[in-house]
This record gives C-alpha cells, sequence and structure tokens, in this order.
C-alpha cells in the first residue's frame, strides 16, 4: 500500500503554495468571466449572491495560499543553520 506523505512531492513548500494559488485565482477568474456573463442575462439578485460566493471562495483560497508561501519563505530563510 502506497501512501504519500508531504517529503514524496517534488518543489518546496513555498514552490507548491504559490502553484495552487495561482490555480484557484485561475479558476476564480474564469468563474467571475462565465458568471458576470450569466448574471447580464438574468439580472437576479441570486445570481449575484452565488457568484460572489463562487468566485469568492477561490480567491480566497489563492490569498491564503499566497500569504502561506510568504510566511512558509520567511520561516525558511530565518530558521538557524545546524551546528
Amino acid at each position: 500500500m502506497s501512501t504519500q506523505t508531504v517529503h514524496d512531492r517534488p518543489g518546496t513548500l513555498p514552490t507548491r503554495l504559490v502553484k495552487t494559488a495561482g490555480l484557484f485565482l485561475a479558476l476564480s477568474m474564469v468563474a467571475f468571466a462565465a458568471l458576470n456573463i450569466l448574471a447580464n442575462i438574468f439580472q437576479h439578485t441570486f445570481v449575484m449572491i452565488v457568484e460572489g460566493l463562487i468566485v469568492g471562495v477561490p480567491f480566497l483560497v489563492a490569498v491564503g495560499c499566497a500569504v502561506g508561501a510568504v510566511i512558509a519563505t520567511i520561516v525558511k530563510h530565518n530558521r538557524p543553520t545546524p551546528v
């Protein structure tokens, strides 16, 4: 049985977080464009609320990943070297 750990994945933690942030930011932008077209067609308040939720959640995940990548990079550079 194969189980993957964090160390089995390629790349450093900041690199993976930046890639994840980019993925969710792109998803958020595509969802915004698609739902903006739908909102113009239907022009309902419900569509605007759903648009805010569908676009907002991936955007917040992207921001969280970007902040996590910055923090992981700062912690990595400030870690004391072993003697």
